[in-house]
């Protein structure tokens, strides 16, 4: 008898073990400890982009620009932003125009919070989104001037607060997606941050 309540005793104390030892490897405190402090400084900066608006999977214009990161002090959150970005429109060729270009100036400015994301990246999600565009030229836009029928809010000039962008940010490389949410284009940005 004394040996089966030791068998049991000792069956007993091995499916505990186990137990939580499950518990533990299921567990996801690893996952809530967010964006480093450091990481999130570093990525606050100036970087050279290359920003492409697009409708479907074709890029109406492309061209560099440079944009901003600050941190958002005492948050997990970065602030994205960039003024007055113009490009040429691409050709059937997929080369920038000699003659035509964006009608309008693109003004963006994001707030994102920064989370842990796939290897090692930093996924970024807006909170909050703010999207202006103002006439190249300073004058109305005509309507025909815009590829593929695209129907404008206002040819004098438009802005949202509604704006929403997702991305990543790894090794000092970011990459956005931004929906103005006003048209019904979205606004690639590819970045690397530029060194001092």
């Amino acid at each position: 008898m004394r040996i089966t309540s030791l068998k049991n005793l000792s069956a007993l104390f091995i499916m505990f073990a186990l137990a939580m030892s499950l518990t533990t490897a299921c567990s996801k405190s690893d996952d809530n400890e967010g964006v480093s402090e450091a990481v999130v400084n570093s990525m606050a900066g100036t970087y050279k982009a290359t920003i492409a608006p697009t409708m479907g999977n074709k890029k109406m214009a492309e061209g560099p620009h440079t944009i901003y990161i600050e941190r958002v002090a005492g948050t997990q959150q970065v602030r994205m932003h960039y003024e007055n970005f113009n490009a040429p429109f691409l050709d059937k060729n997929g080369k920038p125009s000699e003659t035509a270009r964006m009608p309008f100036d693109m003004t963006v400015d994001l707030t994102f919070v920064a989370t842990p994301g796939e290897n090692g990246a930093v996924a970024l999600k807006s909170i909050k989104g703010y999207f202006k565009a103002v006439p190249h030229n300073g004058n109305s836009v005509d309507p025909k001037q815009l590829p593929g029928g695209i129907a404008i809010p206002n040819p004098n000039g438009f802005e949202t607060d509604k704006a929403t962008a997702e991305g990543t940010w790894k090794d000092n490389k970011l990459v956005l997606r931004i929906l103005p949410n006003v048209l019904p284009v979205v606004v690639n940005v590819e970045a690397a941050k530029q060194q001092n």
